[in-house]
């Protein structure tokens, strides 16, 4: 997988057309299975990869398409019948559902509901269709690039929106879900999108962290055990339905803590590592495999300059750089990881989320004050300084665009539940995270599917509202380690600092 567009169009040439030309569009690299499906006034087009999770249901007037795997609170992944609303219902509406997915429920009758992750790693993206005579009422994609190609037409391309340039030049991602292409809007984190008839199109709430003060009155042992049974709950939850998913490993210690709860659970007795032999993160990965008593294949194939400039090209034109032009390397990565299975597991966001990474964002560095300022600085970084923006895009009031937005972006800061931390967390969650992180899982999952234990609403729910003294610096991290295979902490670690050494957790023994 991992490309799709749907159109509303009520004329049946109008949605053959679409579907001739969408089926060439979703293909953006060689290998895919492409799919497309019609139901009454709808018309989908999807590729994926060959061997990626996915399931469809489809009547004259009613269809429902799920790329990728979800999970309801309890039992096992959910099928693409799963989607639809009870047909007592008026309309259709979005779920909260774990997993990574897209989830596309249509009813003739009672319109569309589009439904992803709760935390929008899976790129979904949304139109009105333009032009003259004729507008499609909506346009749902994988891609901006996609998204605006069928909202209107071949003699009114997508016009440029220089505010969402000025976000994407201030943070390398996006600012208010806003794209280069205007009118084109990435679906907001913890929502889905409905459609009606009457209603038009509307963003509905699907899922937000809320906050439960007797967390705060946990103590470490207590939060170690609660979270030791989330993430091994979470792990059985995910876990793929048919074959063995391996694990990416790095021999840092978040894909380290997941081959730990892994080799517990019996989940997995294979790993993948991305690097040279000789490279320390490869030397601790073999140490980490050793140790769970698993095959371990290191990779050190790279792509040449010319594959590189072509892969940059292909992202700036499909993705519209919404998630940078970083990680580059994906490509290559995915393929290798493709070869080992079809899903895999991954230490991704185990540092936001368990480690603390995310409610430290914001904090300043003596590390006593959190603030918008502090993370929008952080996460400038990234991004041009703000006069340099404002003065590149001078000829669209520039200054002014970047005044906006940094004020919107601290209004929505600002305007988040809990304490200062947990206004970090649930930003970081929502902008790097999302964007970044998103894009690679995106990437990836062309070759091969993410399973994501560690962004299981459980676990987030009990991490956002963790006491923050008990996280910090990655100490929950490594007690969870010591808690679940302690010979894995005695494995060298690859520090990111020219040292090979030992985690040495505090308490190492089983408790």
């Amino acid at each position: 997988m991992a490309d799709f567009v749907l159109v509303i169009e009520a004329d049946p040439d109008r949605r053959r057309e679409f579907l001739a030309e969408a089926q060439v569009a979703v293909a953006r690299q060689a290998g895919l299975v492409v799919g497309m499906a019609e139901a009454g006034a709808l018309a989908v087009a999807w590729a994926r990869g060959p061997r990626s999770p996915h399931d469809i249901e489809t009547a004259d007037d009613r269809l429902e398409l799920l790329l990728g795997y979800a999970l309801a609170e309890t039992g096992p992944r959910i099928t693409a019948a799963h989607l639809a609303t009870p047909r007592s219902a008026p309309m259709q509406e979005p779920r909260a559902l774990d997993g990574y997915f897209v989830g596309i429920a249509w009813d003739d009758d009672r319109g569309l509901a589009v439904s992803g992750d709760p935390f929008g790693l899976f790129p979904i993206y949304h139109a009105a269709g333009r032009g003259m005579g004729h507008a499609r009422p909506l346009v749902v994609a994988s891609t901006p690039a996609l998204a605006a190609r069928f909202c209107g037409s071949r003699s009114e391309p997508a016009a440029f929106d220089p505010t969402g340039l000025a976000g994407i030049l201030l943070t390398n991602g996006l600012l208010g879900d806003r794209t280069l292409l205007a009118g084109v809007r990435r679906l907001s984190v913890g929502h889905g999108l409905r459609w009606t008839s009457r209603g038009g199109t509307q963003e509905v709430m699907t899922h937000a962290l809320t906050m439960e003060p007797d967390f705060q009155r946990l103590d470490a042992p207590s939060l170690d055990g609660l979270v030791d049974g989330e993430l091994r709950a979470a792990i059985r939850r995910h876990a793929p339905t048919c074959g063995t998913a391996g694990l990416m490993l790095s021999g840092g210690l978040d894909s380290r803590l997941m081959a730990g709860y892994l080799a517990a659970e019996g989940a997995t007795d294979r790993a993948v590592t991305l690097g040279r032999p000789e490279d320390f993160e490869a030397i601790a990965a073999r140490g980490v495999a050793t140790a769970a008593g698993w095959s371990n294949w290191t990779i050190a194939e790279e792509d040449d300059v010319d594959t590189l400039v072509a892969a940059a090209r292909r992202l700036a034109t499909t993705e519209c750089l919404t998630g940078g032009l970083s990680s580059l390397e994906t490509d290559a990565e995915s393929r290798h990881v493709g070869r080992m299975s079809p899903e895999f597991w991954s230490g991704f966001v185990a540092d936001d989320i368990l480690g603390g990474y995310a409610a430290r964002f914001g904090r300043d560095q003596v590390g006593t004050r959190w603030s918008a300022a502090n993370f929008f600085d952080r996460i400038n970084r990234w991004g041009l300084p703000p006069a340099a923006c404002g003065e590149l895009l001078s000829g669209a009031d520039g200054a002014g665009i970047v005044e906006m937005l940094i004020a919107d972006f601290r209004r929505a800061y600002d305007a988040g539940p809990g304490s200062p931390f947990q206004q970090s967390f649930r930003m970081k969650l929502a902008t790097r995270v999302r964007h970044h992180i998103g894009s690679v899982l995106h990437r990836i999952s062309f070759h091969s599917w993410p399973l994501l234990p560690v962004l299981d609403r459980r676990i987030v729910h009990a991490m956002f509202n963790a006491p923050f003294d008990h996280i910090a610096n990655r100490q929950l991290e490594v007690r969870l380690l010591g808690r679940s295979a302690p010979a894995l902490a005695n494995v060298p670690l690859d520090t990111n600092s020219f040292r090979l050494e030992p985690v040495r957790p505090a308490g190492a023994g089983n408790r």
